[in-house]
């Protein structure tokens, strides 16, 4: 292993003219290159690095260059013949960026973490992180190549970017294949962090947050292509607390134009308190599992659309502000109202039923319906579940060209 000091340039001719390597049969979790704990402004570009874990006795555990400092960079390296050992706990960092102090603690307001250009390939073992961030810093116009997931797979907890800890993220038009997730992040907080124009390919799960209760605040995951394996797949997955996330402009599909033989969601979540899912296009099968009894509330859901340019049915959504739904009631009969209405218009004056869509937590949503007939209608408004109308179980329109306004306050509606 070669050991960089702080302020070290290490610079090579091009991932194709210069390789360092380990030597065949390396010693166990070796890697080709590490800076110094606490090393700040050391930067290596341009070569290609060979773990060697495929030669000797036996797939060792090896990895490809720690950096461990802040203020830098890794530029135009490749990394090859890494591995890790999911039986016996030991990931694999091929490329890992986590600035420390001299004594080895993370520094989570590390600065000045750059990733650019980089290649990781020729994965070995089942248990990798390929570029590993912590702190503040960029990841960009990278490429991971990880090994197919698949339910009889031997690829384990195998991750293409882990964003774990970090404080000011980016990661941007990046491309992951294969592996179980394309990003992951699981420990210490992680704030401000923006993933954005990267493509994920072929893998179990898209991008999974699962940080501990109140460690994750503010992410934004914005026009990303997401091509999922089919096996109980997800594109967006959080499952522990967290604030202020907003999914926005993504394509999600699955790789190979694949159907999904099991449930699959666009996004999932559990103790997700502040979402916007706004504007993405996903498969027709794919849906959003946000339950209320996960702990989710305020899950703002609007203007998503299928492959094909339809409304995507298969997710609870509500309407963006000052927008217009319009729905008509021609004949009698019940109907119950969604989210996405805004303004029903009633055209008979056969007895008609509405029955409101809940208002528990979709403060602020309103609801017009108009009898839109001469005759003197005869129009019901009725509650959802226990919720009430002005403190009552409905409300009746029966004048001509008659007009209720409801407004949810997050818990009942009000009329006027």
């Amino acid at each position: 292993m070669f050991q960089l000091k702080a302020g070290t340039r290490l610079l090579g001719s091009g991932m194709a003219s210069t390789m360092v390597s380990l030597n065949n049969d390396p010693a166990y979790n070796a890697a080709v290159l590490s800076s110094d704990l606490g090393s700040t402004n050391v930067e290596v570009c341009d070569m290609t690095l060979d773990a060697k874990a495929n030669t000797g006795s036996g797939v060792k555990v090896n990895h490809g260059i720690f950096i461990r400092g802040p203020n830098s960079a890794v530029r135009r390296v490749k990394v090859i013949n890494a591995a890790g050992n999911a039986a016996n706990q030991q990931e694999n960092f091929p490329i890992d960026v986590v600035p420390r102090t001299a004594g080895g603690t993370a520094i989570e307001d590390g600065v000045g973490s750059v990733v650019e250009d980089c290649i990781v390939a020729q994965v070995l073992g089942d248990y990798t992180s390929a570029i590993t961030t912590y702190g503040q810093g960029i990841v960009r116009n990278c490429q991971v190549f990880l090994p197919p997931w698949g339910p009889s797979s031997s690829v384990g907890m195998m991750c293409g970017y882990n964003l774990a800890g970090t404080r000011g993220m980016q990661l941007m038009n990046s491309y992951c294949e294969g592996g179980s997730t394309s990003v992951y992040a699981d420990t210490g907080a992680t704030t401000n962090l923006t993933i954005s124009h990267n493509i994920f390919r072929n893998a179990q799960q898209g991008i999974t947050l699962n940080m501990a209760a109140n460690q994750l605040d503010g992410v934004s995951i914005l026009y990303n292509i997401v091509e999922l394996n089919t096996n109980g797949s997800s594109a967006f997955v959080n499952y522990h607390e967290a604030h202020n996330i907003q999914i926005v402009g993504n394509v999600v599909r699955f790789a190979y134009n694949r159907t999904p033989p099991i449930a699959c969601w666009a996004v999932a979540f559990g103790n997700v308190t502040g979402a916007l899912i706004q504007g993405n296009i996903w498969h027709s099968q794919l849906g959003i599992y946000a339950p209320a009894n996960q702990n989710n509330s305020k899950i703002r859901i609007f203007n998503n659309y299928d492959l094909s340019g339809d409304f995507a049915t298969l997710a609870n959504q509500t309407d963006p502000p000052n927008s217009i739904t319009r729905r008509t009631i021609s004949a009698a009969g019940s109907t119950t109202l969604a989210l996405t209405d805004k303004y029903v218009g009633v055209q008979t004056a056969s007895a008609v039923t509405l029955t409101l869509p809940t208002a528990t937590s979709y403060e602020g949503k309103e609801i017009i319906v108009m009898a839109e007939t001469s005759s003197a209608p005869s129009i019901t408004i009725q509650r959802a579940g226990s919720e009430t109308i002005n403190g009552a179980t409905s409300k009746t329109i029966s004048s001509a060209y008659g007009v209720l306004h409801l407004t949810s306050d997050g818990a009942n509606w009000f009329a006027y």
